[in-house]
Parts: C-alpha cells; sequence; structure tokens
C-alpha cells in the first residue's frame, strides 16, 4: 500500500517528544524486566487517528498514574511503502499476506513471548489450513492459530506489535528490507478499531518534524 505524501499522523508521550524524530529517541515507558526495551529495533509507532492516540494517552496515564501526557502531530515528506495488513481480521489473514509476499516468520526467531515459545508452533497450524480441503474443520483450524494460549485467532492487534516486539523487531525488518529494500514499514488495525490504523516505520526519514504538540491533563 502507498501512503500518499502530507498524510498527518498522531502518538502519544509520557515525556516531551523530540522535535526531530530519530533513533536516540527510547521511550523509557516500554522497558520490561528480564526481556529490556520492547523497541529493540528502535522503529517508530503512530496512528492515523488523533482519536486512538488521545485514547492510548489516556490509558498509559491511569497505568502509569500521571497527570498529563503528550499528543505530537506529524506529516509525511513522502509517500510511504507499507505492507497492508489493514483489513485482516484473523492472524491466519495476516500470515497469508506475509506469505504472499514471500515473508517467512514461521520460525524459531520469533518468540510469541509466552514462556519459551516461538512462532515456529504455529507452522503445522497454517500450513494445514492450507491443505485442508473441508471447509469447517479449515475454519476451525483457522480458531486455533492463536499468539498466546490464551489469546483468540482474531487477535490482529497482538499480531501486528508481536512481529517487532524485543528481538523481534529486528528480524522482521531485516527480513523485510533483504526483499523490499524500499519498504517503509507495515499497517494494521488494533482491536478492529473503526477509528484509524496503527503504523510502525522503520525509519524516519519520511517524516517531518512536529507540526504540533498538544499537552494534555487528565
Amino acid at each position: 500500500m502507498i501512503i500518499n505524501k502530507n498524510t498527518d499522523l498522531f502518538r502519544y508521550d509520557l515525556q516531551v517528544p523530540p522535535k526531530n524524530w530519530g533513533s536516540e529517541f527510547f521511550n523509557e515507558e516500554y522497558f520490561f524486566e528480564g526481556l529490556g526495551h520492547k523497541n529493540k529495533a528502535k522503529l517508530y509507532f503512530f496512528t492515523d487517528s488523533p482519536a486512538i492516540a488521545n485514547s492510548l494517552g489516556q490509558t498509559a496515564c491511569c497505568e502509569k498514574e500521571c497527570e498529563y501526557y503528550y499528543l505530537p502531530t506529524l506529516r509525511t515528506t513522502e509517500p510511504l511503502r507499507l505492507i497492508d495488513f489493514s483489513r485482516c481480521i484473523s492472524i491466519f489473514q495476516m500470515l497469508c499476506t506475509l506469505q504472499d509476499l514471500n515473508i517467512d516468520v514461521l520460525t524459531d526467531q520469533f518468540r510469541t513471548f509466552e514462556n519459551e515459545n516461538t512462532f515456529l508452533q504455529l507452522r503445522t497450524i497454517f500450513e494445514n489450513i492450507s491443505q485442508e480441503p473441508d471447509t469447517q474443520k479449515k475454519i476451525s483450524l483457522i480458531y486455533s492459530l492463536k499468539v498466546h494460549s490464551q489469546g483468540q485467532y482474531s487477535d490482529v492487534g497482538l499480531f501486528g506489535q508481536r512481529l517487532t516486539d524485543f528481538e523481534n523487531g529486528i528480524k522482521f525488518r531485516q527480513i523485510i528490507k533483504e526483499i523490499y529494500p524500499d519498504a517503509d514499514g507495515y499497517i494494521w488495525r488494533e482491536f478492529n478499531d473503526p477509528r484509524g490504523l496503527s503504523y510502525c516505520l522503520f525509519d524516519s526519514e519520511k517524516l517531518s518534524e512536529k507540526l504540533s504538540i498538544s499537552l494534555i491533563y487528565i
């Protein structure tokens, strides 16, 4: 998918965001004991919906017991070439999209972060779905394709995050860039939210400086 130049993007931050988006900006909110920083690949996450950014900011403030958050707005300076998961409503559909692009993430190099489980454990189920001729059995297999044992087949939001969580992000970007050097990232719809899409960008070269920044008290 091509995202047009001059598309407005939004996010929230609990700390003052930088004037220019660069890899030196490391959000301390996403550091986890024993795992390190969730964004080890130093990727860039946004949404095209200010309502979603505000909702996420309010939730983060409640969890971290903060009184306010920042809401920066920026704009794309060039068109973005993105892998499009925006119409996917199941993990199976997301994996089909990757398969169509010759991108294989069903290996032991991608972790689910549930115990020592990896994406490799999903490979047999995915292959059986593709080969199953019976519709009802195929649907049952699709329902069993989950990131976590207590998750749902429709956890596209979580799967979109897991693709780039911790060390996964380093490997995923490497795989994409080797096959599609011009790819800028991917988009997906978290929690089936009709208000907008989430963006994961591999770098900040096509992003403007902040157009504006609001300080929101809750």
